[in-house]
């Protein structure tokens, strides 16, 4: 399982591809399939832990930080700490 620093991955939904027969060799392509998809997942959920941990210890910062705001899309997370940073 991967883990991002602290936080444990969640995923609310499964979304597989499934094998299409008994042939070995589909099944370990699905298998690396689904794993290599799950890990690039797991790297953009990475990115935006990161990305919201920055913005809140930014926050923090006496002065600097009272302008930094968390919003909602992680595209605009990104935005703000362009601009903070």
């Amino acid at each position: 399982m991967f883990r991002c620093r602290a936080y444990a991955a969640i995923m609310t939904i499964e979304a597989e591809i499934a094998n299409a027969g008994d042939d070995a060799l589909w099944a370990r392509v699905t298998q690396e399939v689904n794993a290599w998809r799950g890990a690039c997942l797991q790297c953009f959920a990475s990115v935006e832990v990161a990305v919201t941990e920055t913005l809140l210890h930014l926050s923090a910062h006496p002065g600097r930080g009272q302008s930094v705001k968390l919003r909602h899309l992680v595209g605009q997370r990104l935005d703000d700490l362009a601009a903070h940073v």
